[in-house]
């Protein structure tokens, strides 16, 4: 239980150091801790049901009809999908895990098992750690960052269109100025 509340502090401030604790998004990160006496397997498959919900939710937002007319396979998105992070916790042991986001039912994948309880590792863990908690965060700052690139773009479209039409505007009151200039000389 120690285990993964640091874990949670740690991913926390990871979201918080990198600004996007106040920004809606769909985490990257599932963390499972087993109860007394529950088998490994157990964790492992409860871990795994929450990354293939994250999957869902991730294909689900970012699925793009429009890109996708010829049914690709894999399916067309409006995004790069995440690689998706799990954390299984059994007493002192911490395995990592991935998922692909972009391929439904797809078994997690395991990235290693680090044994907390070994001394003289702690430096090593620490650094397994670390990298996967910032490689989990720099996905959501990538995404972040392509979404106000996206909505400046559009600001600047708008911004474009609305002088377009305010040129449009001036010319047909110049035209309509000048018919009535017409008028008055017959």
């Amino acid at each position: 239980d120690a285990l993964r509340r640091e874990l949670l502090a740690y991913y926390k401030w990871s979201i918080t150091d990198a600004n996007l604790h106040r920004t809606e998004h769909i985490p990257v990160l599932a963390i499972g801790t087993s109860a007394p006496l529950e088998p490994v397997a157990s964790v492992v498959g409860r871990v795994t049901d929450s990354l293939h919900d994250l999957g869902r939710q991730y294909r689900a937002h970012f699925f793009s009809h429009h890109l996708d007319r010829k049914k690709t396979n894999p399916p067309a998105f409006k995004r790069q999908l995440p690689t998706l992070y799990g954390v299984v916790i059994t007493q002192m042991i911490v395995t990592f895990v991935t998922y692909d986001a972009r391929f439904p039912g797809k078994p997690v994948q395991s990235m290693g098992n680090y044994d907390f309880s070994n001394q003289g590792q702690d430096v090593w863990h620490a650094l397994a750690v670390a990298i996967v908690i910032v490689r989990a965060r720099d996905y959501l700052v990538g995404l972040k960052k392509e979404e106000e690139e996206e909505q400046q773009q559009q600001q600047q479209q708008q911004q474009q269109q609305q002088s377009r039409g305010s040129l449009l505007l001036e010319e047909d009151e110049e035209e309509d100025e000048d018919e009535d200039e017409g008028d008055t000389d017959a």
